[in-house]
């Protein structure tokens, strides 16, 4: 069984790869620890603010626009595999 990664986020710097992607095997989860920013699920833009939690199901296209920082926040994806497929816009 794949371990579960866990990525600690954290930054004050503006977030620089804001392009669409989805997973084809992995679900992809946030909790903001400290600050907050906007994701484009979808083609719609949602602010995910300070204690919330976000989670894309794999399939799902979504992109991080806009962090506020300073900024925080734990990631986990689950199975830990490397499924990441960029959108083109």
């Amino acid at each position: 069984m794949p371990a579960l990664p866990v990525v600690n986020n954290n930054t004050n710097e503006v977030r620089k790869d804001t392009s669409p992607h989805y997973h084809t095997l992995s679900d992809e989860c946030f909790i903001i620890l400290q600050g907050s920013l906007i994701v484009e699920v979808e083609g719609e833009r949602i602010t995910i603010n300070e204690r919330e939690f976000c989670c894309f199901p794999k399939g799902m296209v979504h992109s991080v626009v806009k962090v506020f920082p300073p900024n925080e926040a734990i990631m986990f994806r689950a199975p830990s595999v490397d499924d990441k497929i960029y959108v083109n816009k």
